[in-house]
C-alpha cells in the first residue's frame, strides 16, 4: 500500500472516530486502540519477514 493511501485511511479513521466518540465513548476507544495495535503489529511483522 502506498504511503499516501495509509495517511488517507488514518485520517478517515480519526474523522469517523471523532464522530462516534461523543455518542459511544467505549466503542470509539475500543476501535481506536484496536486499530492502533493492529497497525503497530503489522509494522513489526513486516520487519520480521525481511
Amino acid at each position: 500500500m502506498k504511503i499516501k493511501n495509509k495517511y488517507i485511511i488514518v485520517i478517515l479513521l480519526l474523522i469517523i472516530t471523532a464522530t462516534i466518540i461523543p455518542n459511544y465513548w467505549q466503542l470509539g476507544m475500543t476501535g481506536m486502540v484496536g486499530f492502533f495495535l493492529a497497525y503497530l503489529t503489522k509494522g513489526i511483522r513486516v520487519k520480521k519477514l525481511r
